[in-house]
């Protein structure tokens, strides 16, 4: 069995680059023509209004995000303030953010937020305010918010927070707090009523982790579940949580990215996927840089609504396959890359409002879609400053709240035609070309590894030996503390030009053997970094897992890499050992080898989803421009809905890298004989309202 890289082991591994330098962008004609027609009496299905989700931090970060030593008090923007939108000394929401939620239908809050969730004891948020000082917004206020926006509550169980045998009877607890009858056999209901809250909650969606392939970051003790371990902890736990209220929705969590065959994801979704309600998934792409040049990131983009969408269907493949039936699928978390600049601009939103549209597509069985996240600190779009009022709004924000206004009840058939665009690979992103995809390719030959370096070793506590020209072994001797050597470096070949993203696959063999009488563990395995260093590039990935290897056993990853990287160095880890470690670990097989990425089909320069109201009296369109550089003269035709005109609304900048908000082109539409022709602005999105004639 192959073991690959834990791509989201590192805060920000898929973040770097994707674009060479002068990839050739193929001159586009001035105006393109397309054709939309919406067949208002042929309903697809539904509007799901948990598709207009969001995320919540709220939780402990110490030994997460920050220090394990720090202060509880360091939290208090999310613990005590709910990340903005709880104001403490009056005990309730802040009207001023409710306001800004309702104009963009905030249908669910998830909670307590990603990675946080690892670290939450939620027993330590309960209770009179006197007994937790540090949690002045904690699981009652939670709900409380949700009732003020009138959005759905999802909540995340920890997986990493108590030992793992814990954990199943914690998160019973959970649901006999919150959802239980406050009588005798609930002792955690009777808790809450004499608290305040007599009525069950009625919470209903639970998600079993978060990310859970990727281990608790710094917390002690540091874990880090195999998916067979991750499977055994939710079905137990997911039986603890039924037997309190078998009518909770559980979902069980992928490997974050758009790639869906993967390791932990097969072995997950065959053993854990029969408890299962859903599968959750990540999505965060297409990464943009302010590095690259404004056409290379705004092409990215375009391209990238195709692709996420050949992603769900391949998703919901593997789910079948694995599973022996399909599964709606949960996109708990997404975004753009992990360029923090770009997050806020005018593509960003752009990119992330078409992701809405594939959400309520009925056809991809999108159960919920979060985005990360709305309010304050370091991804929100909207912010507070924690001052009771919106100070900030950014560009984003603009697309959430478009969609919300033009947005119906009932999804309605539309068929487009438009013509179909390519785009060369830039980088770690694939050309988009022909009519079949090709997956990921290895190029013939080896990177030169050059000498083992072992000068970073600590020769107390952990001893390494080169063993053959592509081999090392590691001793460890009471080893407590985490270690990062670096011991080989590999420099950018003359042939790969500076600016061009290096794209590397990595593969080693490993075995573990504990010394006798070892009880102490660790997560072990080996990394690529950018030669400058994690801390000056964010820029590197982890393939974990050798802790567990008694015999020989084989691991991948992939690392794309900045295009100003000068070289990687490879580097053993070992991760949050719980005690002195001792034995030995061996490594054989190294290698290092380009490859190139995936390529997909040329895809359609206009997309669009049409609605109704509830009474049938609005009809509603949302169509985007994909093409870059051309505009798009579209021919919009109205099929069993008559109407003499109505209204639109662009969402259009010129400067793609704009952040500040904006609030769009609005003008009128004549409707003569059920249609009439729009030019849609390139890179575009354009919502329409019609109003049906008496």
């Amino acid at each position: 069995m192959i073991k690959r890289a834990a791509w989201f082991a590192l805060p920000a591994l898929a973040a770097s680059s994707v674009l060479a330098a002068g990839a050739a962008l193929a001159a586009a004609p001035a105006t393109r023509s397309a054709e939309i027609v919406i067949r208002a009496g042929h309903v697809v299905g539904p509007v799901n209004p948990l598709i207009f989700g969001h995320n919540l931090e709220a939780a402990d970060s110490r030994g997460i995000f920050e220090p394990a030593s720090k202060p509880m008090s360091m939290n208090a923007g999310r613990t005590q303030h709910g990340q903005g939108f709880w104001d403490p000394k009056t005990r309730s929401s802040v009207p001023a953010v409710l306001e800004q939620m309702g104009k963009i239908k905030l249908g669910m809050l998830r909670y307590p937020g990603g990675c946080l969730a690892h670290n939450y004891n939620w027993q330590q948020t309960v209770g009179p305010l006197a007994q937790r000082p540090d949690w002045p917004f904690g699981l009652d206020e939670y709900i409380q918010l949700c009732r003020d926006l009138k959005a759905e509550p999802m909540i995340t169980v920890t997986d990493y927070a108590l030992p793992a045998a814990e954990l199943p009877r914690h998160a019973a607890e959970l649901v006999e707090y919150l959802n239980a009858p406050a009588t005798p056999e609930h002792p955690w209901a009777m808790k809450r009523a004499a608290w305040g809250h007599p009525k069950p909650y009625g919470v209903k969606w639970f998600e079993l982790g978060n990310e859970s392939d990727h281990g608790n970051h710094d917390v002690v003790p540091g874990r880090r579940y195999s998916p067979d371990d991750y499977a055994a902890y939710a079905v137990a736990t997911a039986a603890a949580m039924r037997a309190v209220d078998p009518s909770i929705k559980l979902g069980i969590v992928a490997v974050p990215g758009h790639e869906s065959d993967l390791p932990w994801n097969h072995v997950v979704l065959k053993k854990a996927g029969p408890i299962a309600d859903y599968v959750s998934i990540h999505l965060y792409g297409p990464p943009l840089d302010e590095g690259f040049p404004i056409d290379q990131n705004t092409q990215v983009a375009m391209t990238y609504g195709a692709r996420t969408a050949a992603c769900l269907d391949r998703f919901h493949q593997v789910v079948k396959a694995d599973c022996g039936r399909d599964l709606p699928l949960a996109v708990t978390e997404y975004n753009t890359g992990y360029n923090h600049n770009w997050r806020f601009t005018f593509l960003a939103g752009l990119a992330d409002a078409e992701i809405l549209r594939l959400c309520l597509e009925p056809r991809n069985r999108i159960a919920t879609a979060n985005y990360w996240h709305i309010l304050n600190d370091f991804w929100g779009i909207v912010n507070t400053g924690y001052t009771g009022r919106v100070v900030t709004r950014t560009a984003p924000v603009a697309f959430f709240e478009t969609w919300a206004r033009y947005c119906g009840d009932t999804v309605v058939e539309t068929a487009v035609q438009a013509p179909l665009l390519t785009t060369p690979a830039v980088g770690g992103w694939g050309a988009s070309s022909g009519t079949q995809s090709l997956p990921r390719r290895v190029l013939p030959g080896n990177l030169d590894l050059g000498a083992f370096i072992l000068k970073e070793f600590d020769q107390k506590s952990v001893f390494a030996v080169v063993s053959g020209k592509d081999g090392l072994t590691l001793h460890f001797d009471q080893c407590a503390q985490p270690t990062y050597p670096n011991f080989a470096v590999v420099h950018r070949p003359a042939t790969v030009p500076v600016g061009q993203a290096m794209l590397l696959k990595f593969t080693f063999d490993a075995k573990f053997t504990p010394a006798p009488g070892n009880t102490a563990r660790g997560v072990m395995g080996l990394g690529l970094c950018d030669l400058r260093g994690w801390d000056a590039t964010k820029s590197a990935i982890a393939v974990p897992g050798a802790q567990d290897a008694r015999d020989w056993q084989s691991y991948e990853g992939y690392f794309e890499t900045r295009p100003d990287c000068p070289g990687v160095t490879l580097v053993a880890r070992l991760e949050n050992p719980s005690g002195k470690l001792s034995g030995t670990l061996e490594y054989r097989n190294l290698k290092l080898q380009f490859f190139l990425p995936p390529s997909f089909p040329a895809f359609p320069g206009v997309t669009a989803l049409a609605s109704l109201s509830k009474d049938g009296k609005k009809l509603f369109l949302v169509a985007f421009n994909r093409d870059f550089q051309a505009t798009m003269a579209t021919r919009i035709c109205l099929d069993g809905f008559k109407t003499s005109g109505g209204s639109y609304l662009e969402l259009y900048q010129k400067d793609v890298a704009e952040t500040a908000y904006f609030t769009g082109t609005p003008g009128p539409v004549t409707v003569t004989a059920g249609q009439f022709v729009h030019t849609l602005p390139p890179h575009s999105m354009t919502a329409f309202e019609f109003t049906a004639a008496p």
